[in-house]
């Protein structure tokens, strides 16, 4: 399945949940939730920021290649020390 389709099933799946539905990073166990989406990206919010991040579509490109690159189980040990799910402020 190409990316695009994909990311589009990503952001289906996330307009499906609960509202006000809290999830934590896998690596550094913060909490967040999705506060809107739109075609080119999902906008979170954490719970102990006030402020909101953008997430762009081209932000998960090389994850999802990274992935399908090496087909199989992926390991969240593989991903970099820092990787989180928002962009650096």
């Amino acid at each position: 399945m190409p990316f695009i389709s994909t990311w589009y099933e990503l952001i289906t799946q996330i307009e499906k949940l609960s509202e006000g539905t809290t999830m934590i990073t896998p690596l550094s166990q913060r909490r967040f939730r999705i506060a809107n989406t739109h075609e080119q990206r999902v906008i979170i919010s954490l719970e102990d920021d006030d402020r909101f991040h953008p997430l762009q579509r081209e932000q998960f490109a090389p994850l999802y290649d990274r992935i399908h690159d090496d087909p199989g189980t992926f390991e969240l040990d593989r991903l970099s020390p820092n990787a989180a799910p928002y962009p650096p402020c």
